[in-house]
């Protein structure tokens, strides 16, 4: 009998990582589809987490012709709440958003004491190797993209610069939640 594709999923990010790490179930027991975050410590070094969602590839969205998303978010810090939050965006705008390159989710309040970071920035993966970024499981291609923790306010730099410039040109440190906000200059 083949595995669920939960679990051909968290085997895939579980090589990625290079290790076994801490399973967070976002839904509740017996809600489908089930929508979850698995972290990893000091990955991609000491001090930093990194998480991978489970559940967003499940929606469904015409759009999602070719393959469909998951998140996977990294930063220099050990408190779970950033993977945590990651987990519940997923569980409460899978249907609403596509959750495509260079949108903005805001959560709207602080997601760790450490940081006054209340958004998102979905971009391309700086983390993983292009080949890394596309997993095949059973029942469908899924392509991970990085949800990148960024100050409200800097929305409006976004729109205002282009996703490209500000994610690429403007020399930000996307790993560093306690990073201060970057204005246009």
């Amino acid at each position: 009998m083949s595995k669920r594709i939960s679990e051909q999923y968290f085997d895939a990010v579980g090589e990625l990582a290079g290790g076994d790490g801490r399973f967070y179930r976002i839904t509740d027991e017996g809600e489908s589809p089930l929508v979850a975050v698995v972290a990893y410590d000091d990955v991609p070094e000491d001090g930093h987490t990194t998480a991978f969602s489970f559940g967003l590839s499940s929606a469904v969205h015409p759009e999602w012709v070719h393959s469909r998303p998951e998140l996977l978010i990294s930063v220099k810090s050990k408190d779970p709440a950033w993977g945590l939050c990651m987990g519940e965006i997923v569980r409460n705008y899978r249907q609403e958003s596509l959750f495509s390159y260079g949108t903005i989710l805001h959560f709207r309040q602080r997601v760790a004491e450490e940081s006054p970071m209340t958004s998102f920035l979905i971009f391309a993966s700086t983390l993983l190797d292009p080949e890394d970024n596309q997993l095949s499981l059973s029942d469908r291609k899924i392509v991970l993209s990085q949800m990148y923790p960024i100050h409200e306010d800097e929305a409006q730099v976004v729109r205002e610069v282009g996703v490209e410039k500000f994610f690429w040109k403007m020399d930000i440190d996307f790993y560093d939640v306690q990073r201060p906000s970057v204005r246009r200059g």
